[in-house]
Order: structure tokens, then C-alpha cells, then sequence
């Protein structure tokens, strides 16, 4: 698994628990509720990848922006990058995103020289049918004392616009953090943070009651529990004792729960 799965495992699990409360069998404390279908939902997983696309080449650039104050054009792959004192653009051209998809349009960059803060903004961007708009702001912490682990805190307030006109708009903040073994592959993590999804008309708030821990080598995360609150329905889901698996626990208003496959 690459680093823009793991940035986006949140926006990713966030839909596939919304799923998950839709397929709860209904009762008079869940009036309200808007049905979600699977095909909708994995359709919604395709776009947290997608976002994640831009987000590496982004952090790539960022880390690659070359001596502060002073002007310069690459080119890197299919993108060309300018970049100046405090900024830096990169235009997309037909860039193979894979799948049939091209990557199209403008992502603006602003940073303070000598931070590890930076803000993107998405100007007609496209990857395939699928257009982003809004900005992200990525907050990166390193341990000076051990420089393995390192922390990035995500602020979103972006759009994403699918080929079959659904909206999804997603706000807030994750913070993440990340300890990277010898091998650079092994990889865990814990996420916390407070988020919104909206969904065309719906809106779900996402909160992080027990951090989310997971590695890279597990699909979903392994342990923690988050909460989904939908027009003041709420359900907790718990991610278990820590074994990498697909199974996690559903707990409804009422107290009850139930176990859900989150890979059906």
C-alpha cells in the first residue's frame, strides 16, 4: 500500500461506514435516514483515491520545490511545476492517472519558506470524469529525536463532483500519525480528527471517540472506534482488538450492535 492510501484510509472508511448504517435493518429511531446503495458507495471509495492521486504529487513537489526565493520550471513526469518564493504551480496535461483515466487542470500551492505547512488549491482539476475543487491544508510535525516518526495534520474544504453528478463535499480535520520501520513499507499509523461528508443532500459528521490505529500491510484500520452521526442518528464502530481483518462492531442508539464485513 502507497502513502496516499494511508492519508486517505479515513475518507475511504468514512463511506464504507456509511454504508454500513444504511444497511442496518430500519426501525422508528432511524426515520430520516437516506438509503445508501453498495454500488453508490463504492463508487464514493473510487473518489478518495482519486483525491489522494493529487495529494502525493502535491506532497512531492512540496518536498522537491527546490531553494526558496528564487524562481524555476520543471518538468516531472506529465506535470510541469513553477515555482516561486512562496509558491508553486503545477499544471496537468494528460497525465495517466491509470485505468483509462488523464489527469487535467491546476493545483496552486502556498507555503511560509522554512515550514512544513502548505495549502492547495485545485483550479479546474480533473482525473477521468471525476472534477476536485477546494483546498487542503497539510501540517507535517517531525520527532527531531527520532526522525521515523512524524505527524500530519489534514484541514479539507473541497468538492468532488462525479461523472453521474453526485456531489460529495468534504470539511474538517484528521491527524494522523505515522511510524515508519527499517523497511519503509512497514508502516502504522493512528488517525483522530473530526470531519463532515456531505453526500448530494446528506451530511454525515464523522468523529473519532478512540483513535484509529492501522498498518500498511492491513486494508482496514484494527483497532479505535468512530462515531457516525446522520440527522441525529448516531453509530459507533468499533475496529476490534487489533487483528488484521474485514470484521468490525456496529453499535446503534439503542444499545444494540451487531458485526459488519466491511469488504462485502
Amino acid at each position: 500500500m502507497n502513502m496516499k492510501k494511508l492519508i486517505f484510509k479515513s475518507i475511504v472508511y468514512s463511506f464504507v461506514l456509511v454504508f454500513a448504517v444504511s444497511c442496518s435493518k430500519d426501525d422508528d429511531s432511524n426515520k430520516g435516514t437516506k438509503e445508501i446503495s453498495k454500488t453508490e458507495v463504492k463508487s464514493v471509495l473510487e473518489t478518495g483515491d482519486i483525491t489522494g492521486i493529487a495529494d502525493v504529487m502535491v506532497t512531492n513537489a512540496f518536498k522537491n520545490k527546490g531553494n526558496s526565493g528564487k524562481s524555476s520550471k520543471t518538468t516531472e513526469e506529465c506535470y510541469v511545476g513553477t515555482y516561486g518564493e512562496n509558491s508553486y504551480k503545477l499544471v496537468f496535461s494528460d497525465c495517466d492517472a491509470g485505468e483509462g483515466k488523464k489527469i487535467n487542470g491546476t493545483i496552486n500551492v502556498t507555503f511560509t519558506p522554512g515550514s512544513l505547512s502548505y495549502t492547495a488549491t485545485y483550479v479546474d482539476f480533473t482525473v477521468g470524469d471525476i472534477s476536485i475543487s477546494g483546498t487542503r491544508t497539510f501540517t507535517i510535525g517531525i520527532d527531531l529525536s527520532n526522525l521515523s516518526n512524524f505527524t500530519t495534520m489534514v484541514s479539507s474544504d473541497m468538492t468532488v463532483i462525479k461523472g453521474n453528478g453526485d456531489t460529495v463535499i468534504i470539511t474538517g480535520t484528521q491527524n494522523f500519525t505515522f511510524s515508519v520501520g527499517e523497511n519503509q513499507e512497514d508502516v502504522d499509523f493512528s488517525l483522530s480528527g473530526d470531519w463532515n461528508v456531505k453526500i448530494n443532500s446528506d451530511t454525515y459528521k464523522i468523529n473519532i471517540s478512540e483513535s484509529l490505529i492501522g498498518s500498511a500491510s492491513c486494508t482496514y484500520f484494527t483497532k479505535g472506534v468512530m462515531e457516525i452521526t446522520k440527522n441525529d442518528y448516531k453509530v459507533s464502530v468499533d475496529f476490534g482488538d487489533g487483528a488484521c481483518d474485514a470484521i468490525a462492531t456496529l453499535t446503534k442508539p439503542d444499545g444494540s450492535s451487531e458485526e459488519i464485513t466491511l469488504d462485502d
